[in-house]
C-alpha cells in the first residue's frame, strides 16, 4: 500500500476510535477511493463504504450489515482468513497485514482482491482496505503466457529469430539459440555489430545487397522482405528468406527492427531447376515449328505450346477441345511425354467406338468366366495405363452411368472388374478430347455435372486450320517428306499449293494429310478442286472410283470398302456423324470400320 493511502487509513482509525459517530468520520469514509470495510470480533460486516458495496455487489442496503464477511469470500480462501482474524487479536500474535485473497460477489463473480489489514484502536474490530487487483493478475498471468509461448517458439523456431537496435548504430541484440542448426556458428556469435554478421554470415555477392535493403525499407517505413544466399561454418552454401519490421519514434525516427531467417534451400534448388527446365523447353519451341509431332508456327499454335507444357507439370485432368482433324490426340500424347509420366503407358481409348455393352469390361477388366468368352483373367485400359496416361477420345460419347463409375476411379475410389469382388486402384492422368460442346451436354442432361467439373480442370482448345494459315506451309512440307520416298520425291506444283494455302480445310490437318496422300497414292488431285476454295466446298464426287489389286475377292472388298468410307469422308469434311448418316450406318459402326482399315 502507498504512502498516501497508508496515511488515509491511520486517520481512519483514528476517527473510529475517538468516536464513530461523527459525521466527518463519515465524509472521510467514504471518499478515501478505496474499498473498506470495518468487521466486528465475529467477523460480521460493522461498516462499510460505497466502493465495498460496489465492489461485493452488496449495494448500499444497510440490512445487510449484519453479513459475515466470509460470504464474500471464496471457500478454499476462508480458513485461511478466520485464522489470520484470530491470530491478530491474540496477545503477541502474528498475522500478516498484508494478503491476497479471492473475494466472490452477489453474482457469483470472483475478484482477486489486495488487503490491508488493521485492529482499530482499543476495539475488537478490524479494518480492511481492499484494492481490486484482477485485472492486474490476469494481465501478469498473460504476461507470463506470453513470454512461455514466445520463448517456446524461439526455442523451436527452424531458422533464425533476430532483434537489432539502432539508437546510433546498427546492434544485434538477440539471436534465437537454434540458429546453431541452419549456420553452425552459436547464437552468441552474432551479438555485435550487424555489418559484422552480415559479413560472416551472408555469401560475400549478397550481403551488402542485403544491408542496403535494410536500410531502405526501415527509411521508407516499410516491412522488407529478401532471398539471398549465405554460407554456414562448415562452408555450406544456403538459400533463406528473411523478412523484417522496423520500431519507430513518434518522430518516425527507428529505434529497432526485428526478423526472422529461414532455409528455403530446398525450394530454391527446386525452383532453380524448374527455371532451367521451362527456359529449355521455351527455347526448344520459341519461333520454332514443332513440338512433339505437333506441326505449327502461328501464334495461336505457340500458345496450345504453352498450355501443353504447363498442364504437363501437374497431374490434373486435361480436356482437350477441337474440331476433328485438329490434332487432338498428338496434344495428348505431348502431354504424356513432357510430364513425369512419360516412362509409363500412354493408352488411348475411343469410348465412340466401344458398344456400350462392353464398355464396363474394357475400362475394368474381367474375371475369368464372368461371361461367355471369358476365357482368362483380363485386364482392362485402367490397369495397362496405371502409373502413365489414359487418353479418352470422343468424351462426349460416354454414357452417365459410366461417367459415374470413372469418376469413383479418378477420385481414387477403385474399381472392380466385371465378375471379380475386389477393389483395384489405378494411379492414371486423364486426358479427354472432344469435338462438341461440353457445357451444352451438361445443359442437356447427357454429361454429369460432378464429372464435368472433375475431369475439366485444365481446358485446352486446338484452333482449326483455318485460323493458323501460317502453318500451313509446314504441314504440306512435312506430309510431303512423310508420304514421299527417296527414289520417287514427292514434289506439289506451285499453283496447287497456293491453292491449297487458301483453302478452309473443314477436316483440318486430317483432311489436308488424306489428300497429299492421296496425292502421293494416285499422282492427282481429282478429288481437290481449288476452284471451289473460296466457298469452302469440296468436290462432290458421283461415286467411288475402283481399280482392281488382283487379290482374293475378300480383299478386293476391303478395298473397296475402304475407298468407298474416304471418298464419303471427304464429301462430308471428315465428319463422322454425317459420314455415317450417308453410308446408312451408325458412328461406332463406321469408327470400327476406319480402324480396321487404317483410315485415320
Amino acid at each position: 500500500m502507498n504512502e498516501k493511502k497508508k496515511n488515509k487509513t491511520d486517520c481512519i482509525i483514528r476517527q473510529i476510535g475517538s468516536s464513530m459517530a461523527e459525521d466527518w468520520y463519515r465524509t472521510l469514509f467514504e471518499h478515501t477511493g478505496t474499498a473498506i470495510v470495518v468487521l466486528n470480533k465475529d467477523m460480521t460486516l460493522f461498516s462499510s463504504n460505497s466502493e465495498f458495496n460496489q465492489l461485493s455487489e452488496i449495494g448500499n442496503d444497510l440490512a445487510r450489515s449484519s453479513m459475515s464477511f466470509l460470504d464474500f469470500v471464496v471457500t478454499e480462501d476462508c480458513d485461511r482468513l478466520k485464522r489470520y482474524h484470530r491470530q491478530r487479536r491474540k496477545e503477541g500474535g502474528k498475522a500478516p497485514s498484508e494478503y491476497e485473497f479471492q473475494l466472490i460477489t452477489v453474482s457469483g463473480d470472483k475478484r482477486t482482491i489486495s488487503a490491508t489489514v488493521d485492529i482499530v484502536p482499543g476495539t475488537e474490530k478490524s479494518i480492511l482496505s481492499l484494492i481490486d487487483i484482477t485485472d492486474k493478475k490476469e494481465a501478469d498471468l498473460a504476461l507470463r503466457e506470453s513470454e512461455r509461448l514466445m520463448k517456446t517458439i524461439l526455442d523451436n523456431f527452424p531458422g533464425i529469430v533476430y532483434h537489432c537496435r539502432h539508437p546510433n548504430d546498427w546492434q544485434v541484440e538477440f539471436v534465437s539459440p537454434r540458429c546453431k542448426e541452419l549456420t553452425g556458428y552459436e547464437s552468441s556469435t552474432f551479438v555485435g555489430p550487424l555489418e559484422r554478421l552480415l559479413k560472416r554470415l551472408v555469401h560475400p555477392e549478397d550481403w551488402r545487397m542485403v544491408l542496403n535493403e535494410i536500410k531502405r525499407s526501415l527509411r521508407a517505413k516499410k516491412p522488407f522482405g529478401m532471398t539471398y544466399r549465405i554460407r554456414t561454418l562448415a562452408g555450406e552454401e544456403k538459400w533463406v528468406w528473411e523478412q523484417g519490421i522496423g520500431h519507430y519514434d513518434e518522430k518516425g525516427k527507428v529505434l529497432s527492427f526485428e526478423g526472422f531467417i529461414t532455409d528455403i534451400t530446398e525450394h530454391k534448388l527446386a525452383e532453380i531447376e524448374l527455371v532451367r527446365e521451362n527456359e529449355s523447353l521455351k527455347s526448344s519451341i520459341k519461333d520454332r515449328y514443332k513440338l512433339g509431332s505437333i506441326i505449327g508456327i502461328s501464334p495461336i499454335m505457340q500458345v496450345v505450346y504453352e498450355q501443353i507444357i504447363r498442364a504437363a507439370r501437374t497431374d490434373a485432368s486435361v480436356v482437350i477441345t477441337g474440331k476433328s482433324g485438329t490434332g487432338k490426340e498428338l496434344v495428348a500424347r505431348a502431354i504424356h511425354q513432357l510430364s513425369d509420366r512419360k516412362d509409363k503407358a500412354f493408352v488411348p481409348v475411343n469410348c465412340g467406338a466401344i458398344p456400350d455393352n462392353l464398355l464396363e469390361s474394357e475400362f475394368f477388366g474381367y474375371k475369368k468366366g464372368a461371361f461367355t468368352g471369358a476365357a482368362s483373367d483380363t485386364g482392362g485400359f485402367l490397369e495397362v495405363a496405371n502409373g502413365g496416361s489414359l487418353f479418352l477420345d470422343e468424351l462426349e460419347t460416354l454414357s452417365t452411368t459410366m461417367q459415374v463409375k470413372l469418376l469413383r476411379v479418378i477420385d481414387g475410389y477403385g474399381y472392380t472388374p466385371v465378375g471379380g469382388r475386389e477393389t483395384k486402384k489405378s494411379d492414371v492422368r486423364v486426358i479427354a478430347a472432344t469435338n462438341v460442346d461440353l457445357q451444352e451436354q451438361l445443359n442437356q442432361g447427357l454429361m454429369r455435372e460432378d464429372f464435368y467439373f472433375r475431369i475439366n480442370v485444365f481446358p485446352i482448345h486446338v484452333p482449326p486450320l483455318k485460323e493458323r494459315p501460317q502453318d500451313i506451309p509446314l504441314l504440306i512440307d512435312h506430309f510431303i517428306e512423310k508420304f514421299g520416298n527417296v527414289n520417287n520425291p514427292l514434289t506439289i506444283p506451285a499453283t496447287i499449293r497456293d491453292d491449297m494455302k487458301k483453302y478452309d480445310w473443314p477436316g483440318n490437318v486430317r483432311e489436308l494429310q488424306n489428300t497429299i496422300q492421296r496425292y502421293a497414292a494416285t499422282g492427282n488431285f481429282s478429288f481437290f478442286n481449288p476452284s471451289t476454295s473460296s466457298s469452302g466446298k469440296p468436290t462432290n464426287l458421283s461415286s467411288a472410283t475402283f481399280q482392281r489389286t488382283n487379290g482374293s475377292l475378300q480383299e478386293e472388298m476391303e478395298s473397296l470398302e475402304k475407298s468407298i468410307i474416304i471418298e464419303a469422308l471427304d464429301q462430308n469434311r471428315w465428319q463422322r456423324g454425317e459420314t455415317a448418316t450417308m453410308l446408312k450406318i451408325d458412328r461406332k459402326t463406321l469408327l470400327r470400320k476406319m480402324k480396321k482399315h487404317g483410315i485415320n
